[in-house]
C-alpha cells in the first residue's frame, strides 16, 4: 500500500512536470519565433544595404552629378546604366535607381535603368525616414514597408559622394513586399517546424517519463552530456578555423630600406570575409591586395579563402591587374550559387620607381600620406565588384609614391564602424586620425587607427570586419 501511494505521488509529480515542460516549450517557442523574426529582418536588411553600399561605391560621384537622361548614348550615361543594370539582374531585386535630394524633405527620381516602366526624371519619390538618413550621409535600410504608385516595397539607400565629400545622388534598392514577406514566411515556417518538433519530442519525453522515468533520466543525461561534448567539439573546431584563417594571412612583414608593410584584421565574428595579402611577384615588384566578401561568418570566410588563393595564383602567372581580375572574376562567377560578391583592391608596386598599377573593383578608395604628412584620398573610377557578372572589363589606374609616402588600404569596416548613438566613424574622421598620427611607422599607424576605431565603437559589438594595411615606400632599389 505504501509503495502504491508512492507511485501515485510520483505519477502526479510527473504529470505536473510534464505540463510545466509543455508550457515552457510553448513559451520559449513564441519567444524564439519573435527573436527569429527580428533577426531574419535584420539579416535581410543588412544584405539589402550591402548591395546599395557596393553600388554607391562603384559609381563615380564627380561624373554622376552632371549626368541626366538627356545624356543618353554618352559613355558617362551608359557607364552608370550598365552598373545599375548589372546589380539589378544579378541580385534579383525589383528596382535599382538613383534619387536626387531637392531639399525640404523632397526627393525625386534620378537615373533609372528600368526599361519597361521608366520613370520620368524629376518625378517625386515616396519619403521614408531611411531615405532621409541617407540624404544626410548615413546608409540605411528601411525595415518598414511603404506604398507608392508601383506597389509595396522595402528599400535600402546609400549616398554617392563626389571628391569634395558632397552627396550628389542616393542609390536606392527596392525589393517587393511580396518577395520580402516570402523570405520571412520561409524562415518562419522553418522556425515553427522546429518548435513543433520540439513539442513532439517534449511530449514523448513526458510519456516515457511516466513509464520509465528512471531509465529516461539516464538517457536524457547522456544526451545532454553528448550535446555538451559536441558543442565543445564545435567550439574547438571554430577556434581552429579562426587560427587557420589568421595563419593564412601573411605576417612576415617586410621592413627594409626599400619598403615597409604592416597589416591587421579583426573579424566581427570568429571568422570573417575580409582579407589582405602582399607578396613579391619578382625581385622588383610586390603585389598588394585588400578585399571584402559580402556577408559574415563561416560562409564568407570560405569564399574569401578561395578568392585569396585564386588572386595570388593569377598574379604569379603574370599580366596587369585588369587582366588578372578579369580571369579571377570569371572563375568566381561560376557556381556562385550562394550569391556572394567581393570587392577587391589589387595593386602592383614597382619597388624601383614607386609606381603602383592598380584596379579598384568596388572597394574603398586608397589613401596616400600618413604619419604626420598631408593625406589625400585617391578617387578614381571604381570598377564593379567580382563574382557578379562574367566577362566584366576592369580598368588599370596608376599612382606614383614619393619617397616616404604611405599607401593606406582598408575595408569598409573602418568608415562604417558604428558608435552607441548610431553615428558612423566616417571618411572625414579617418582622414583626421591619419593626419594626426605623427609616427610614420606602418605598424604604429595601423595600431593607432585600430585603437581609435575600437574606442569609437566600444559600446557596440563590431558591426563588420575591420582590416587595415599600411605600405611605406622608402626608396628605390
Amino acid at each position: 500500500m505504501k509503495s502504491n501511494k508512492g507511485f501515485i505521488l510520483t505519477a502526479k509529480y510527473l504529470v505536473i512536470a510534464g505540463v510545466f515542460l509543455i508550457f515552457v516549450n510553448v513559451t520559449l517557442g513564441f519567444v524564439l519565433a519573435n527573436l527569429a523574426d527580428k533577426a531574419i529582418k535584420s539579416l535581410i536588411g543588412s544584405w539589402m544595404l550591402d548591395i546599395a553600399n557596393t553600388a554607391a561605391a562603384v559609381l563615380d560621384g564627380d561624373m554622376l552629378k552632371d549626368v541626366t537622361p538627356e545624356d543618353k548614348g554618352t559613355p558617362e550615361y551608359e557607364s552608370v546604366m550598365k552598373t545599375l543594370t548589372g546589380f539589378q539582374y544579378s541580385m534579383g531585386m525589383s528596382y535599382i535607381y538613383l534619387v536626387q535630394d531637392k531639399g525640404n524633405n523632397n526627393f525625386v527620381f534620378g537615373l533609372d535603368p528600368t526599361i519597361e516602366d521608366a520613370d520620368d526624371y524629376g518625378t517625386p519619390v515616396a519619403y521614408t525616414e531611411a531615405l532621409y538618413a541617407a540624404s544626410k550621409g548615413t546608409p540605411t535600410a528601411s525595415l518598414t514597408a511603404y506604398e507608392d504608385a508601383w506597389g509595396w516595397f522595402y528599400s535600402a539607400y546609400s549616398p554617392v559622394f563626389d571628391s569634395q565629400g558632397n552627396i550628389v545622388s542616393i542609390v536606392t534598392v527596392d525589393f517587393s513586399k511580396d518577395w520580402y514577406d516570402a523570405q520571412i514566411i520561409s524562415f518562419t515556417v522553418t522556425t515553427v517546424i522546429v518548435i513543433a518538433v520540439s513539442l513532439i519530442i517534449g511530449g514523448a519525453i513526458v510519456i516515457l517519463f511516466a513509464h520509465k522515468y528512471r531509465k529516461r533520466i539516464h538517457v536524457v543525461n547522456k544526451q545532454i552530456t553528448d550535446l555538451e561534448d559536441r558543442t565543445e567539439h564545435m567550439a574547438a573546431e571554430l577556434s581552429v578555423a579562426t587560427k587557420i584563417q589568421a595563419d593564412m594571412l601573411p605576417n612576415d612583414f617586410p621592413k627594409d630600406d626599400v619598403v615597409e608593410i604592416y597589416a591587421a584584421m579583426t573579424s566581427a565574428r570568429e571568422v570573417g570575409g575580409d582579407f589582405y595579402d602582399f607578396f613579391y611577384v619578382d625581385d622588383s615588384h610586390i603585389a598588394l591586395v585588400m578585399a571584402d566578401v559580402s556577408g559574415k561568418g563561416v560562409p564568407a570566410a570560405l569564399f574569401s579563402v578561395v578568392s585569396k588563393t585564386i588572386i595570388r595564383d593569377k598574379v604569379m602567372l603574370g599580366g596587369d591587374p585588369a587582366a588578372i581580375l578579369y580571369d579571377v572574376n570569371n572563375i568566381l562567377c561560376k557556381n556562385n550559387r550562394a550569391g556572394f560578391f567581393i570587392t577587391v583592391w589589387l595593386g602592383i608596386l614597382d619597388l624601383r620607381t614607386g609606381v603602383v598599377e592598380y584596379v579598384n573593383a568596388g572597394h574603398e578608395y586608397p589613401i596616400v600620406g600618413a604619419g604626420g604628412k598631408s593625406v589625400k584620398v585617391i578617387k578614381n573610377d571604381n570598377c564593379p565588384p567580382l563574382a557578379i557578372v562574367e566577362d566584366t572589363i576592369f580598368t588599370v589606374e596608376t599612382l606614383t609614391l614619393e619617397k616616404g609616402d604611405d599607401l593606406f588600404l582598408y575595408t569598409d569596416g573602418v568608415p562604417e564602424a558604428k558608435a552607441a548613438d548610431g553615428s558612423r566613424f566616417g571618411m572625414a574622421r579617418l582622414v583626421r586620425v591619419l593626419e594626426r598620427i605623427e609616427n610614420k611607422s606602418p605598424e604604429h599607424i595601423v595600431t593607432e587607427l585600430k585603437r581609435e576605431v575600437d574606442s569609437f565603437q566600444s559600446a557596440n559589438d563590431p558591426f563588420d570586419d575591420v582590416t587595415i594595411m599600411s605600405v611605406v615606400w622608402k626608396d628605390g632599389l
